[in-house]
């Protein structure tokens, strides 16, 4: 086996068996098969039972509340006003949300964190740049 694919060997993430990864891919081609077949069972369920509940789905289907909420947060699920009994949790606060990981609110707060953070950063990055050039020693011209 060449050097590459040893590198791109791995094992799955949900039955632990050998695989050589194709890019990022964390499942084998057995699990990535039944992890379509587990989402084409959800969104044909949905699609024939709209008024669904998240718990209900699970049970008709088989497929964890965890992994349908996962096929939501990657956006191959998508729940809509025909799906209004359909929602989980924020991650942060608890809210009932429809997609993502975050409601808006958390997602607000965040990104206005992660933005105090860089301006804080990009504030002392001046000021250190500014020092740096305020103190050049310069040789008198003969």
């Amino acid at each position: 086996m060449n050097k590459n694919a040893m590198n791109r060997i791995g094992n799955c993430s949900r039955c632990g068996k050998v695989f050589v990864r194709y890019r990022q891919q964390s499942l084998c081609p057995a699990c990535t098969e039944k992890r379509e077949q587990d989402f084409m069972r959800c969104r044909d369920y949905l699609r024939d039972n709209p008024e669904t509940r998240m718990k209900e789905l699970s049970e008709a289907t088989g497929v964890s509340v965890r992994e349908i909420i996962q096929f939501i947060i990657e956006g191959r699920l998508v729940l809509t006003k025909d799906n209004p009994n359909m929602f989980y949790h924020c991650e942060s606060c608890g809210k009932r949300i429809r997609s993502g990981r975050l409601c808006s609110q958390c997602e607000k707060r965040l990104t206005d964190e992660v933005e105090k953070v860089v301006q804080k950063k990009h504030d002392r990055d001046s000021l250190h740049s500014n020092v740096r050039h305020k103190y050049r020693i310069y040789k008198p011209k003969n």
